[in-house]
């Protein structure tokens, strides 16, 4: 039941914005982004993104995310039980907000950061948010999405780099290479 219930739900998204297929490719059996692990803790941007709730906006700034990434590690450990040797290959953009407490969580983790142009990115973000927040809000204020993503993203990217000295090396592999076989990619 909770599976056709997923079926059924991506299938109204699309249905109601046949441009968000294009944007964000959701399957139930397929591979999804973290952001549902973090959904439980009640901690991540889908609430932000789905709906303008500044409340939730300044609650969520504040917070630790601690607990929340170790409740996400304790339920990778549970789903991965039957195979503990296997490695987690994990996709979620906003893993880099939040990248001190991603590696005191998993110490041992292996960042790959591709390199997307930001000129494409902004928009390409904006367009997502629009869509998502119009499913659930009717409509949505663009330009107020675009400012806020503008915003947000150089200073995140500029402190990431500060805290812990990332170099700026470009990702030289393929994006559609690492989706399709990520363990086995070749990234230089």
């Amino acid at each position: 039941p909770a599976f056709q219930a997923a079926v059924q739900t991506i299938e109204w998204i699309y249905q109601t914005d046949p441009g968000l297929r294009a944007i964000h490719l959701l399957e139930a059996d397929g591979p999804e982004e973290c952001r549902h692990l973090f959904l439980q803790s009640f901690l991540d941007h889908t609430f932000d993104s789905n709906a303008t709730i500044p409340s939730y906006t300044k609650y969520f700034e504040a917070q630790d995310m601690r607990p929340a990434y170790e409740r996400h590690r304790d339920v990778l450990k549970l789903i991965g039980s039957p195979t503990p040797e296997r490695r987690w290959v994990l996709k979620y953009p906003a893993h880099m907000r939040e990248l001190d407490t991603l590696l005191e969580v998993y110490p041992d983790a292996c960042i790959v950061q591709t390199h997307r142009d930001p000129v494409k990115v902004l928009p390409s973000i904006c367009s997502l948010v629009t869509g998502w927040r119009s499913l659930y809000e009717g409509s949505a204020d663009a330009r107020a999405i675009g400012a806020r993503a503008a915003g947000t993203v150089q200073p995140q990217a500029s402190r990431r780099r500060a805290r812990h000295r990332l170099p700026l090396l470009p990702c030289l592999g393929r994006a559609h290479r690492v989706r399709g076989n990520p363990a086995h990619a070749d990234v230089h």
